[in-house]
């Protein structure tokens, strides 16, 4: 893993980290000479005589705690050094800074440091007359209390503590009464996470070392040693485990309504994230019978860039849940956290282009073998050009071309064989194939090429079956003009335009009234048209790409023609070759 990092100093990182949060939140403001995070309108808050909450410990783990300093929150947030707690003097900073009438409510982490350090500052302020109360988080489910005389790790079940009591600080509920909620919230919630690499510390690299294809199941938010190590298993499979942990101190009942965190550890992405989540909830609601009410989804305590995952649960019942769904205005919580889950059916969009396929066509005419053996024919080219498309696209591009090809031909092939295709109308088979297309070739090929069958099949409807030969020249250029359009590509910037392009030149120059009279004019022409098809597709060798994603590749790799368009030259010969075979 990379140990880049953009900062400006080990030593200044936490400082500099703080100081953007602040300059870009007028909500917030430091305390001079310490790195305490402060809500802005703090006297407002004291004027009202309302309950203030304090949390804080190593930094590491943003947003966690500044970013969730606002209303509906923390009132204040103290950091310390990377992984290390804040000294004395600053945890007592931050509580005196937001003390008043109503109290204060000190939120930590079961960590050894944060309890000592945040403990003498909370006998300080206490001896200072100041009504305070500390709440420690255990909910690290990796190890059974009685297996470490330190007790169970702190992690992100304190989220649950900031989101519910600030909630009802903001209500104007005594400290009493948010102590109490605290301590339901303490006894109930339980965490479990899992790594897939070590964390990064600023100047020192990872904190640990974790080989390869394996991930750390119950590691604390530090990177201290989990539970188990274990290779590398499915999203499904690891919440399988994940959830077992959770389950195991009997604190959750089938049919209890709970409240999940999905906590990404800092360097799993969203796609990964978004994975977990379903199978979390999937899990939690179809194997261990609970009822997931809230959601929490996004990185709201991590660990540095760690590559990993942390599950929270907690049971609620409607008056915590309304507390945890409540509004907040802080800058680092997802503002759609814990809300309300409302299990909606999917929505359904449906069209006759989107329809299902047809029935089978009873009785096939002579024109509908042909679009039948003109079909097979470009979808066995394409299969067969598989490579050489690949070839020539790692050059400028990813190397999968002549796969989506592939896939592509492989969908016609079925849908020509399963005889579900109306083949005695091509505009309708067209239009058929579009929309199969549109869901199996993905990518930009996908798209260009269901707008491209798209608009021919409605030249063709335009121009009826006496019209066959006109309108057959006429979708060259109105596939020109539809994939230019929306694709944003040109003739020269080296694409399958080029080679569509060389085509009609050779259409556009013959006098088609005469030309398509006859048999032999039609062949020829085609014969023609194809080859300069061909050639132009050869002559992007030459060209230096300006659309698509060749165009972001230096001009060295540029010593091949573009694959899309000898994909292009491809079908267009087989086609050729079904109508008018070779002598």
């Amino acid at each position: 893993m990379s140990m880049s990092q953009l900062i400006n100093s080990v030593e200044g990182v936490v400082d500099d980290s703080l100081q953007g949060l602040v300059a870009s939140q007028p909500s917030l403001t430091l305390v001079k000479g310490h790195r305490v995070v402060v809500r802005a309108d703090v006297e407002a808050v004291l004027a009202r005589g309302q309950v203030t909450l304090v949390s804080g410990g190593g930094s590491g783990h943003e947003p966690s705690h500044a970013g969730f300093v606002g209303k509906g929150m923390l009132t204040s947030a103290v950091a310390g050094d990377v992984f290390a707690s804040p000294p004395s003097s600053s945890v007592l900073a931050a509580i005196l800074a937001v003390a008043g009438r109503g109290g204060v409510l000190v939120i930590i982490k079961n960590y050894t440091g944060d309890r000592l350090h945040f403990g003498l500052a909370v006998e300080r302020a206490k001896s200072r007359g100041h009504d305070v109360r500390l709440v420690v988080m255990a909910d690290d489910m990796a190890f059974d209390s009685d297996e470490n005389t330190a007790g169970r790790r702190g992690l992100a079940g304190a989220l649950f503590l900031h989101k519910a009591c600030g909630a009802m600080a903001e209500q104007g509920k005594t400290l009493d009464e948010v102590y109490a909620m605290s301590q339901r919230i303490v006894y109930g919630a339980a965490t479990i996470g899992v790594s897939l690499s070590p964390c990064c510390l600023p100047g020192r690299g990872p904190s640990f070392e974790l080989p390869a294809g394996v991930m750390e199941l119950g590691l604390g938010i530090h990177g201290e040693a989990g539970l188990q190590r274990t290779k590398v298993v499915s999203a499904d499979e690891t919440v399988v485990m994940m959830v077992q942990r959770l389950l195991r101190q009997n604190k959750f009942s089938a049919g209890d309504h709970v409240a999940l965190i999905v906590n990404n550890l800092g360097g799993l992405s969203n796609l990964e994230l978004g994975v977990m989540t379903k199978s979390a909830i999937c899990h939690l609601e179809d194997s261990s019978k609970l009822v997931v009410d809230r959601v929490c989804c996004g990185g709201v305590m991590t660990s540095i860039n760690m590559a990993g995952v942390s599950l929270s649960l907690l049971a609620i019942d409607d008056e915590t849940g309304e507390l945890l769904g409540r509004d907040v205005q802080v800058p680092g919580w997802p503002s759609t956290a814990f809300q309300l889950r409302k299990k909606l059916p999917a929505v359904e969009v449906t069209s006759q282009e989107a329809s299902s396929p047809e029935t089978p066509q009873s009785e096939v005419t002579e024109a509908g073998d042909v679009v039948k053996q003109c079909l097979l024919a470009i979808s066995k080219s394409l299969v067969a050009a598989e490579q050489e498309l690949n070839a020539l696209d790692r050059e400028a591009g990813d190397g999968d071309c002549g796969s989506t090809f592939k896939q592509a031909a492989l969908t016609i092939t079925s849908l020509v064989e399963s005889g579900v295709l109306p083949v005695n109308s091509l505009s309708r088979t067209l239009v058929a194939i579009a929309t199969k297309l549109e869901e199996v070739m993905g990518g930009t090929s996908g798209a260009l090429y269901t707008l491209m069958l798209v608009r021919v099949a409605h030249t063709l409807d335009r121009h009826g079956d006496d019209e066959t030969a006109m309108a057959a020249v006429e979708s060259v250029s109105q596939a020109i003009d539809v994939i230019s359009s929306y694709g944003g590509a040109k003739r020269g910037d080296r694409t399958m335009l080029d080679a569509l392009y060389s085509m009609q030149d050779v259409l556009a120059a013959a006098d088609l009234t005469s030309t398509l009279s006859t048999a032999d004019g039609r062949r020829d022409l085609w014969r023609s048209a194809v080859k300069a098809c061909r050639e132009g597709a050869l002559s992007t060798q030459s060209m230096r790409a300006r659309a698509g994603r060749a165009s972001y590749v230096s001009a060295e790799h540029w010593t091949k023609p573009d694959a899309g368009a000898v994909a292009t030259a491809v079908w267009a010969e087989a086609l050729r070759d079904t109508l008018w075979p070779p002598q």
